[in-house]
């Protein structure tokens, strides 16, 4: 449509932000001024371009006068904000501060404001096509839709990994002619992957929470034609009325994806992945005295410990300075 605004004149919060750990973890380690450009960087998204905002000396510039503070922490925010996933890493290495949650949001507006042939261009775009068409759906009938709060997700490095987990026939996680209602247990495998490291408590109960949603349904939506990708959709899944989120501190839980990532590449290590993802993972981490200790169970010290030399660079990054320990879990039999 010609000369259709970009930029957005308001955008939805919501009440529980400052609950999110990685906005606790941003004020604690940068303060108030930390908060307050992460949100005044959420303003410029949305009044200019709707769903990105270019990062660059001349942005860090304006940010810093505005509030009368230096460039260098400017930078430092930001480069805090894309480490807990706040932004999207990858494209804030790019020079575009942008993240999932932030387009969900953007064409809910959208679509709400009924904005005719929105779409965000390739370049730019983290949620897949699945997910914006959920999200047009959530306009018109919200009480059939997910939450439209998300926390960052992690839609990129599945799709770039679909390939690595799919079998041919569903390597897309597109439906073909004549597939079951019924999942395949590699597309069940991502399924947990997913609701992993969305942080749930019980990622296997969403598992099947989410199967048996659709399965009801034929994996039709609501406004009629068939889901053609289930991986797409459950990268968007957010069911009403489950608060049982925020399982490990963000910081950690990043660490433990970007690793789990690293380890998804290495051919010899994909047997003992889903080790990392167990719906039962007990791992508790501590950081005292310049010294990460995970507190883990016998066999997944034992493969992690063979992984040791992809995680010093994590480590680095994420836990600067600290030297790594393990540390046998005791399981209570009782």
């Amino acid at each position: 449509m010609a000369n259709q605004k970009a930029g957005l004149n308001y955008f939805t919060i919501d009440t529980d932000r400052y609950q999110d750990m990685r906005i606790k973890r941003l004020k604690k380690n940068l303060g108030g001024q930390g908060v307050a450009v992460y949100d005044y960087i959420l303003c410029e998204v949305y009044r200019v371009r709707g769903y990105y905002y270019e990062w660059n000396e001349d942005t860090a510039f304006d940010i810093a006068e505005y509030w009368g503070i230096k460039e260098t922490l400017v930078q430092e925010i930001v480069k805090y904000c894309g480490s807990v996933g706040l932004f999207s890493k990858e494209l804030l290495s790019r020079g575009i501060i942008t993240s999932a949650s932030i387009q969900r949001r953007y064409l809910d507006m959208c679509a709400r404001a009924k904005r005719k042939a929105v779409e965000i261009p390739e370049k730019y775009k983290i949620i897949p096509e699945e997910c914006a068409k959920i999200t047009e759906e959530c306009a018109i009938i919200p009480e059939e839709c997910p939450q439209s709060k998300v926390k960052e997700s992690i839609v990129k490095e599945n799709k770039e990994n679909h390939s690595l987990s799919v079998s041919p026939s569903t390597s897309s996680g597109e439906q073909v002619e004549g597939q079951s209602d019924e999942p395949t247990p590699e597309e069940r495998e991502i399924f947990l992957r997913i609701f992993f490291f969305k942080n749930y408590k019980n990622p296997a109960a969403q598992v099947e929470r989410f199967i048996n949603h659709y399965k009801a349904t034929g994996w039709v939506r609501k406004g009629g034609g068939k889901i053609k990708d289930r991986i797409a959709l459950a990268e968007c899944w957010e069911p009403q009325g489950d608060a049982q989120k925020n399982r490990f501190q963000y910081p950690f839980l990043n660490f433990w994806k970007d690793l789990y990532d690293d380890l998804l590449k290495i051919e010899e290590a994909k047997a003992g992945l889903h080790l990392m993802i167990d719906s039962l993972l007990g791992v508790e981490m501590q950081a005292y005295d310049k010294k990460l200790v995970l507190i883990l169970e016998k066999p997944l010290m034992d493969y992690l410990e063979r992984a040791t030399r992809l995680m010093h660079p994590l480590l680095g990054e994420y836990y600067p300075n600290h030297k790594l320990g393990y540390r046998v879990r005791r399981i209570d039999n009782h």
